[in-house]
């Protein structure tokens, strides 16, 4: 079924408008200060807010094989941004966490994106940005599995 023409052009439109912003945050983005690859600077993103988890949360959450996101934590260990924490009770399992200097990178960035996205929003009234905000979550929570 063929969507109607203004929805259509309103689709066109989002995704070129999505384009542009998501490349003003790319060229902006911590992965490109730290030389880190976007799995990288997601995983780093996952561990910050969660906390401490193992790496099979850490699959789930990163909607990737186990192998891969083994992958991702050990170059984030080499980079000195992760470490290990063996359980004293179970030496099969370990758990992944944030260095102190990649937390303190983390903080620093969120209020740095925070900052942008404020100038981002700027253009809208704080009624149409509550509105953009409730349905942008509608969306979101519609996605997110």
């Amino acid at each position: 079924m063929a969507l109607p023409l203004e929805r259509s052009v309103l689709l066109e439109q989002l995704f070129e408008d999505f384009a542009i912003i998501k490349r003003k945050f790319s060229r902006e983005s911590p992965a490109h200060a730290h030389l880190l690859a976007h799995s990288q600077w997601i995983a780093l993103g996952i561990i910050f807010k969660q906390g401490p988890m193992t790496i099979k949360a850490l699959t789930k959450e990163l909607n990737v094989s186990q192998s891969a996101a083994t992958q991702v934590v050990d170059s984030l260990v080499e980079k000195k941004m992760v470490t290990r924490i063996e359980n004293k009770k179970d030496r099969r399992s370990v758990s992944i966490a944030l260095a102190p200097s990649a937390r303190t990178m983390a903080v620093k960035m969120k209020q740095r994106i925070l900052k942008n996205l404020t100038a981002v929003f700027s253009p809208l009234t704080d009624a149409e940005f509550r509105t953009y905000a409730k349905l942008h979550r509608r969306i979101a929570k519609q996605i997110k599995p």
